[in-house]
């Protein structure tokens, strides 16, 4: 009787934990797979789970290499990713090349960005008609645009997330 019942136990545990990691991650909605046909991945460049994103403010964050003022941007950047983690997401978007050396100065914050490959972020770069870097174009949760001209409003707002990116 008692390993009928520890049996039943177990089953019933491990059903309940797989169908709160099914509910808490949910299916990916139709406005993530549009922008990320090829999904999302880490600073480290290995593959990320596009429901990260689920009901979360994403902010791409166009830049380039070498940028003078990517450094401060960065930073700003890192300190609403890390503060609103919770409803906030950063997508690094390179439309040139993504050499070692761009990779490497993400290091510090590969737990708050993440990247898309560079055929995707040049089609985000044309799609949002980026024309300079750093640029910040921001989306709300359901996908449509909030701003092309998010870098004033973190620049003005930091440590504060900017009003209306909720």
């Amino acid at each position: 009787m008692r390993a009928l019942f520890l049996v039943l136990s177990l089953t019933f545990f491990s059903c309940s934990s797989q169908s709160e990691n099914q509910i808490s991650q949910g299916p990916v909605p139709a406005h993530l797979q549009t922008l990320f046909p090829k999904g999302i991945i880490t600073i480290d460049q290995s593959p990320a789970e596009l429901n990260t994103l689920n009901d979360k403010v994403i902010a791409f964050y166009f830049i380039t290499q070498g940028n003078p003022h990517a450094p401060k941007t960065t930073e700003l950047m890192s300190i609403l990713a890390a503060n609103y983690s919770y409803r906030f997401k950063v997508i690094v978007v390179n439309p040139h090349d993504q050499d070692q050396t761009f990779i490497a100065s993400f290091k510090n914050y590969k737990e708050l960005f993440y990247m898309v490959e560079p055929e995707q972020a040049k089609k985000l770069a044309k799609k949002y008609r980026i024309t300079s870097a750093p640029s910040v174009v921001v989306l709300d949760t359901e996908g449509k645009l909030i701003t092309r001209n998010g870098v004033d409003a973190i620049i003005d707002n930091t440590p504060r997330l900017p009003g209306g990116w909720n």
